[in-house]
This record gives C-alpha cells, structure tokens and sequence, in this order.
C-alpha cells in the first residue's frame, strides 16, 4: 500500500503508484508504459521501477539510487540498487512489451 502525502490531511491510500520530484514525471510514464500494479511479482515490479528510475535520470538533478527497500507486512527488506540480478533483469526483459512478449 502507497500513502499519499503531500497536501492532504490525513493521508490518502493510493492504489497503484506515485512518482514525485524532478523526473518524476518521466519515471510515471515508463511505469504506465509497462501497465505497473500492486499485483506484478516482485521481480518484475523492480524491474519496472529500474527502468522508471533510468527514464527520470534523464533529467541532469536526478542522482543514482543507493538501495532499494521494500516494506512488507512482518519484515523491511533492503538490498543494492546495483545488485547483479537488477542489471540482469533489464537487460533481459528490455525489448519487451507490456504484456511481457515482443517488441515494443
């Protein structure tokens, strides 16, 4: 579950996903590109949120990601933003559509 913040009191529960800051606007488009939802695997969920984060590192004021943490109900999980599998990841699905097959 997202909340939503910004100007609004008490917070608001957001549905899918928000992008905020210089670049958010083009990390939001790559996500909707691939149709992201709470529903995707986990995997693919990082892979959409990689490539989200390249699209906003288009604009010079975005810097690089440090580590990636997830919340979970019972558990925080963090690990590298440059860990092996997420570079492994992109390149392997970076030709694929939103439905996972062919070309864009």
């Amino acid at each position: 579950m997202l909340l939503s913040t910004a100007y609004k009191h008490p917070p608001e529960i957001v549905s899918s996903h928000v992008t905020i800051g210089n670049g958010g606007e083009a990390a939001l488009a790559q996500l909707d590109r691939r149709a992201q939802n709470p529903h995707y695997a986990f995997q693919r969920t990082i892979l959409h949120v990689a490539e989200a984060l390249r699209e906003a590192k288009l604009e010079p004021t975005v810097g690089h990601a440090s580590d990636y943490v997830i919340l979970q109900r019972n558990a925080i999980r963090r690990f590298k933003a440059c860990a092996p599998f997420v570079a492994d990841l992109i390149e392997k699905y970076k030709n694929r559509n939103k439905c996972g097959t062919g070309r864009r």
